[in-house]
């Protein structure tokens, strides 16, 4: 995992500790996206790093998701069509209390 990258994810887990939010964490292939679980809230976040090496946190509409998914949309159009509907935006130390 990159350095930005780890630096993030780490800063997300020590808030979820203090928390008391269980997240589970999964590295992308690329080394360049992590995604955040919080199963017991069915509840998704990304955070992303940026060829400019710049940090970005998401929050993952997991039923709009699920319901593209169901609906035929491959991947690549969920992400290129879907985006705005599924992902939101958010501040990297808000990313806990959104998936909390």
């Amino acid at each position: 995992m990159k350095k930005e990258l780890e630096e993030a994810v780490n800063s997300v887990l020590v808030q979820s500790k203090f928390k008391n939010v269980e997240l589970v964490v999964r590295e992308s292939k690329q080394d360049t996206s992590v995604l955040l679980l919080n199963k017991s809230k069915a509840k998704l976040g990304l955070i992303g790093l940026t060829e400019q090496r710049t940090i970005h946190a998401f929050t993952i509409d997991v039923y709009k998701w699920r319901w593209a998914d169901e609906e035929g949309f491959t991947f690549d159009q969920i992400i290129d069509d879907l985006t705005s509907e599924i992902f939101t935006e958010v501040r990297l130390h808000e990313l806990v209390y959104k998936l909390s």
